[in-house]
This record gives structure tokens, sequence and C-alpha cells, in this order.
């Protein structure tokens, strides 16, 4: 333990925690590529682990960086959109073979990667969600399992929002459609933004519509 500083964790997803809480306990710093557990409750104690051994602790979302995700946060954190009133994001980009399930015997299974498009693909896709909208105050979901695949976990998710301010939002994701789509779509009393794959249209009203 001398020898290093921090841990990179890169490892299938069950092995993270554990992983994660040996480092903590010997006052290293992690870097852990998503997700940090299989359940909530294994995320909250990886956290709280790590601010008892006052390291410092952070998940790999690289797409955060991406200079498209980083212009709609700008937008967004200027407030330049007004009250939001409605969003759509769907994202079908990462559509999967029955190659890749098969490429790993701890992947697309409830045992090995503990679950499928949600817990693997569909967690860049919420991140940007909770990071530009922040969490819901309810949501209804449409989750099939193995709809494109033979397999008992989940390829895709509709999964409808409803915010305490008013605002709705729409979430689709699918690792099964071969023609991707990546679309995320702001409606706000000041303005409306698209940003389709790498274009971002922002068109910015003159005055406020609720008004």
């Amino acid at each position: 333990a001398d020898l290093f500083d921090a841990v990179l964790i890169v490892t299938p997803h069950k092995s993270h925690p554990e992983l994660a809480m040996q480092a903590f306990a010997l006052k290293k710093h992690v870097f852990c590529d998503k997700p940090a557990g299989i359940t909530a409750g294994e995320a909250e104690d990886m956290t709280e682990c790590a601010a008892k051994n006052s390291v410092l602790y952070a998940m790999m979302f690289h797409q955060r960086r991406e200079p498209r995700y980083m212009a709609v946060s700008e937008i967004l954190k200027e407030g330049r959109l007004g009250r939001l009133h409605r969003v759509l994001l769907e994202s079908t980009r990462y559509f999967r073979t029955e190659y890749y399930h098969a490429s790993g015997a701890w992947r697309s299974s409830w045992n090995g990667e503990g679950g499928g498009m949600l817990i693997n693909q569909g967690q860049h896709i919420l991140d940007h969600w909770q990071n530009f909208f922040g969490l819901p105050e309810c949501l209804y979901a449409e989750i099939p399992f193995g709809k494109y695949n033979n397999f008992t976990v989940d390829d895709e998710a509709v999964i409808v929002m409803k915010y305490s301010d008013g605002m709705t939002g729409t979430f689709i994701g699918s690792t099964g459609e071969a023609e991707w789509t990546e679309r995320l779509s702001v409606e706000g009393s000041k303005g409306k933004l698209v940003l389709r794959d790498h274009v971002l249209e922002f068109s910015e009203y003159g005055e406020d519509s609720e008004r």
C-alpha cells in the first residue's frame, strides 16, 4: 500500500464495491468506473466510507466532458431557457449485437453485470439527465426484458418523469435498434434547445413566453 496513492477500478460491475472499500480502508483515493455498485445501498456505503476515511472518490462519467454536453450544461446553468417545461432525451446509439453479449460471461446477466441496458450503457444517458435536470418527483417506467435479445435482462427503457415545478420529461433508451438516434430536446419559457448527435440548435425568444 505504500507504493501507490490512488486506485483506478475498471473491473466487472459486481467487484467495484469490494475493491473500493479495500482502497478506502488503506486511505487511498478512488476513481471508479460506472456503476458504483449494483444496488443503491452499495453506492451509499461507498460514499460514506470514502468520507469517513477522508479520501477523494469519483465516478467515471467521461461523457460530461464532451464539448456538446458542456455547451448544453452552460446554457442551462445560465438560465437562458427560462422555466423548463418539457424534456425529451432519446438515445439508441448503443446498439449491441449477440456477439457483444456473449463476449464475456459476466455481460448482460443478473448474476454477472447485475442487469442490462440501464446498469451499463444507460448510466451514461441517465447521468446527463440528472446532471442537467436533477432528480424527478415521480416517474413511470416501461422496461422490457429480452425484447431484442435472448437474455433475461433489460435492453430497452421508456421512462416518463414529473418534477415538483411542473416540468415533465421522457427518457428513451435502447440497445436493440440497429439504426440509432441520439436527441435531446428541452423546451423552456425563454427558448428551445435541441441537440441531435453533435449538432446543437438553440433558439432564444425575445421575451419570456409566460409573461
